[in-house]
């Protein structure tokens, strides 16, 4: 994640975030996989670097963009707000298998990490693809609009 903004890396690194962090997502990703979701090879690496960091950040469904919300980035609590059938409905618009991956603290939508790399946001039925790698944390961080919706 070495093309991150400077606006990006602060806020991360405010939130406990450090390019070497190595959170262990093995507890994670067993639940997860106990409650019937696909794992992609890709989820241990991105959530090693990302889960259980909480940010403040505009909301993505905000008609106010100066309003914040706090993005939590816990697959697990994720999880709760949507199933195994969900992901797989929501991956075939883009055709890229999705693992639930954040929320946020008062919107309902729902933060996917996709087989591809590319992060997610589902809200009010549509699924926005952020983009990828770098591109995706940077939009998700920020509250960007999305590249893409379906």
């Amino acid at each position: 994640m070495n093309s991150l903004s400077p606006t990006v890396l602060a806020r991360l690194q405010r939130a406990g975030w450090t390019p070497e962090r190595q959170a262990d997502p093995t507890p994670i990703l067993a639940a997860l996989r106990a409650r019937g979701f696909a794992i992609p090879a890709n989820a241990a690496g991105f959530f090693a670097s990302f889960a259980g960091l909480e940010l403040a950040i505009p909301a993505p469904t905000s008609q106010r963009p100066d309003r914040e919300s706090l993005l939590l980035i816990d697959p697990l609590q994720a999880a709760t707000a949507c199933s195994p059938d969900d992901m797989r409905d929501w991956a075939g618009r883009f055709d890229d298998p999705l693992l639930p991956l954040a929320l946020w603290n008062d919107d309902p939508s729902v933060g996917c990490l996709g087989a591809s790399g590319a992060l997610y946001v589902v809200y009010d039925g549509e699924v926005a693809c952020l983009g990828g790698g770098a591109q995706g944390v940077e939009r998700l961080v920020l509250g960007l609009p999305a590249v893409e919706v379906r």
